[in-house]
C-alpha cells in the first residue's frame, strides 16, 4: 500500500461513504498516481481500470476533485488552469460535436461544475472548476463525494499532476468517449522491438520498452539484447555496448559489439561508431567498437561498404570473410578481427549439459491421471496443489478446468485476478506441485516447461504462463501478455518478481501472435531464473532473465505450475495446455 493510503486510514482525513465497494488495490492506484508515485506500468493499469469499472471512475474523479480543493501557490494555479484549456481547446478543434458548445473556466474559490453530463454535453454549455467545492457529482450515477478533510500542504508537483489527469479524465467523459491510452500519449510509430533479452543489467537500473522509437538510447553492462527493426533487421548486442536507434534503417553504436542480420532483399542498413560508418549491401556482419572509437568490422555473409570519417571519404568494399580496422582517417584491412561474435542469441541461452543425473516427470491429459486437482466434470488433471494463497474459494470440481481427452489437452479459462496487489486470489488459478515431490531441497537446477498450442488474442493485461514461489506474493511469473492494449496487437513475452505482493523487476520483449503453438520453460540454473519461450509454429526463440529473488532464498518450499489470468477485464479467456514437464537435477 502506498504511503498516501496508510496516511487515509491512519488519519482518517477524509472519508467516502459512497464508494465503500472500491478496492483497497485500486484505491492504492489512484492514490500513488495521484502522489505522483506511480511507474507507466501502474499509470497504464489505472488508465485500462477507469476505462472499465464505472464506480472508479466516479471515484476517481471525487478524489481528484479533492486534491484540487487544496491551496497552490500561483505559479501551480496558472500551470494547472493552462493545462486545462489545452486539452479543451484541442477537443473542441478536433471533434465536431463540440463546435457548438462553449467551455469556460470558472476560478472561483466555490465554483462547482455546472450542467455536467458524463455521458454528453448538457445545455450546450460545460462548466469547469479546477478548484471545485467539497461535493462533487460522480459519474455514470448521482455518487456524492462528501470529503470532509484536513487541509494540508503538497508540492505544486502533486497538484499540478492531479488537474492533468482530473482534465484528460472529464474531457474524455464529457464528449461521451474515453481516449485510447495509444493515442492519448500521441506515442509515435515503433522503429525497433525489443524481441529477446538474457541475463542483462542496464546501466543505472533502466530498462528500455519493447516499441522502441528513435533515438532510444540502450546501455547494456552485461548480457544479450536483440531488437528487431520493422524494416526486418536484427541486430543483437552484446554487453557491455551502447547504441542508440537512428532510424529503421539505422543505429549509431558508440561502444561495445554488435552482429547485424539484413534480409537478402534489401540493402543500406547503416551502423554508425565515433570513427566511421558500415553501410549493408545485404548482408551479415559484426561490429566492435573500443573505447577510444576504433572500429573493426567482420563480415560474415554478403558484403558491406566500410567508410571512415564523414561521408565524402571513398568506402572499401568488404566481402564474406574479410574484415577491417576503421579509424577517423584510414580503413585497415590488413588488421586481423577476431570471430567472437554471438550471432544467435540461442546459442548462448542453451540450457548446459548436467553432470548429474535428472528426474524427469512428465503430464498428459489423455484421461490416465488418478489423482490431483477436478475438472468441472470431476476427472483429476494431474496437477496437485495450489499455489499457496490462491484458489481457496474455486469449487472442488473447478469449473474452469477441463480435460479433453479426445485432443489430449486440458483447457483453463482464466478468471479475474492479480498477483500484482493481490486481487481476486481467492478464484484465482495457479496451479501446480511442490518441488519437494520430486526430490528438491533447495539446492538443485530445475526446469518447468509447458506446450501452449494456439494461443490465443489476450486483451487487458490478460496473462498466461509458468509461476515459481512459495506463495501468492513471493513468487516469479512469466510467459505472455496483452500489454495494457485489446484488438489484434500481438501478446508480449513478459517475466516479473513479486516480493510483497507488488510487481517489481518487470521484463518484457518480442511479439507474439495468436493462434501460434507456444512452448515457455521457466528454469532456475547455476542459481540464475530464466524464461525461455519456442514459438513451435514458426520457428525461433526467445528468453528473458531476472534479478535473482533473493525472497526465495530464504524457503523450504518452493511450488510450481500454470496460471491464467484476466486481472483488469471480465473477458476470459481460455488457454489448451497439451504438455507439463519437471526436470530436476541432482
Amino acid at each position: 500500500m502506498s504511503d498516501s493510503g496508510n496516511s487515509r486510514n491512519q488519519d482518517n482525513a477524509c472519508s467516502f461513504p459512497e464508494f465503500e465497494n472500491v478496492s483497497e488495490a485500486d484505491w492504492d492506484l489512484v492514490d500513488r498516481f495521484l502522489s505522483n508515485q506511480s511507474n507507466d506500468e501502474e499509470a497504464k493499469q489505472l488508465e485500462v481500470r477507469l476505462k472499465n469499472d464505472p464506480l472508479l471512475r466516479a471515484f476517481f474523479v471525487c478524489y481528484s476533485s479533492f486534491f484540487s480543493d487544496l491551496q497552490m501557490s500561483a505559479r501551480g494555479q496558472f500551470a494547472g488552469e493552462s493545462a486545462l484549456q489545452k486539452v479543451f481547446d484541442r477537443q473542441t478543434e478536433g471533434n465536431q460535436r463540440s463546435t457548438n458548445s462553449a467551455v469556460k473556466i470558472d476560478e472561483s474559490e466555490d465554483s462547482t461544475s455546472k450542467g455536467v453530463g458524463f455521458n454528453g454535453l448538457v445545455n450546450g454549455e460545460v462548466t469547469v472548476a479546477p478548484r471545485t467545492s467539497k461535493s462533487h457529482r460522480g459519474t455514470d450515477g448521482d455518487h456524492n463525494c462528501g470529503i470532509e478533510l484536513h487541509r494540508k500542504k503538497h508540492g505544486n508537483q502533486r497538484v499540478f499532476a492531479c488537474l492533468s489527469i482530473f482534465a484528460a479524465l472529464l474531457v474524455g467523459l464529457v464528449l461521451g468517449f474515453w481516449i485510447p491510452w495509444d493515442q492519448a500519449d500521441s506515442t509515435p510509430e515503433p522503429i525497433a522491438w525489443l524481441v529477446n533479452a538474457h541475463d542483462c543489467q542496464w546501466a543505472g537500473g533502466f530498462v528500455p520498452a519493447a516499441n522502441m522509437q528513435a533515438n532510444d538510447h540502450l546501455d547494456l553492462e552485461s548480457g544479450l539484447v536483440q531488437i528487431r527493426f520493422v524494416s526486418g533487421v536484427d541486430v543483437l548486442i552484446e554487453g557491455p555496448s551502447e547504441l542508440i536507434l537512428l532510424s529503421n534503417m539505422s543505429a549509431r553504436l558508440n561502444r561495445g559489439k554488435v552482429s547485424v542480420k539484413v534480409p537478402r532483399s534489401m540493402t543500406g542498413f547503416e551502423i554508425y561508431s565515433p570513427q566511421g560508418r558500415v553501410l549493408d549491401l545485404g548482408t551479415e556482419f559484426g561490429v566492435t567498437v573500443s573505447d577510444d572509437g576504433l572500429t573493426d568490422v567482420l563480415v560474415f555473409d554478403g558484403e558491406v561498404d566500410a567508410f571512415a570519417g564523414n561521408d565524402k571519404s571513398k568506402p572499401i568494399r568488404l566481402l564474406e570473410n574479410q574484415s577491417a580496422s576503421i579509424s577517423e582517417s584510414k580503413i585497415d584491412t590488413d588488421k586481423a578481427v577476431s570471430n567472437d561474435f554471438v550471432r544467435r542469441i540461442s546459442d548462448a541461452t542453451k540450457l548446459r549439459p548436467k553432470t548429474q543425473t535428472r528426474q524427469t516427470t512428465s503430464i498428459v491429459f489423455d484421461g490416465s491421471n488418478s489423482d490431483g486437482i477436478c475438472d468441472k466434470n470431476g476427472h483429476p488433471i494431474g496437477f496437485i496443489s495450489r499455489l499457496p494463497g490462491t484458489g481457496d474459494q474455486l469449487h472442488q470440481n473447478d469449473t474452469n478446468l477441463v480435460v479433453d481427452v479426445q485432443s489430449e489437452v486440458l483447457r483453463l479459462t482464466t478468471t479475474r485476478s492479480d498477483i500484482n496487489r493481490q486481487a481476486g486470489l481467492a478464484t484465482g488459478e495457479y496451479f501446480g506441485f511442490k518441488l519437494s515431490e520430486f526430490g528438491f531441497t533447495g539446492e538443485e537446477d530445475f526446469s518447468v516447461t509447458v506446450e501452449i498450442p494456439n494461443i490465443p488474442n489476450l486483451e487487458s493485461f490478460g496473462q498466461v504462463g509458468l509461476y515459481c514461489g512459495a506463495k501468492s506474493d513471493q513468487v516469479i511469473r512469466g510467459g505472455f501478455i496483452k500489454w495494457g492494449k485489446t484488438g489484434l496487437s500481438p501478446n508480449t513475452l513478459f517475466m516479473v518478481n513479486n516480493d510483497g505482493g507488488i510487481d517489481s523487476d518487470s521484463n518484457k520483449v518480442g511479439l507474439l501472435n495468436a493462434g501460434i503453438d507456444l512452448q515457455l520453460t521457466l528454469s532456475r540454473i547455476d542459481n540464475k531464473f530464466s524464461l525461455t519461450a519456442e514459438n513451435l509454429t514458426d520457428g525461433g526463440s526467445a528468453s528473458l532473465s531476472i534479478r535473482h529473488p533473493e525472497y526465495l532464498d530464504r524457503q523450504n518450499e518452493i511450488h510450481i505450475g500454470v496460471f491464467g489470468a484476466n486481472p483488469f477485464s471480465d473477458v476470459r479467456k481460455t488457454v489448451s495446455i497439451r504438455k507439463f514437464t519437471i526436470n530436476v537435477w541432482k
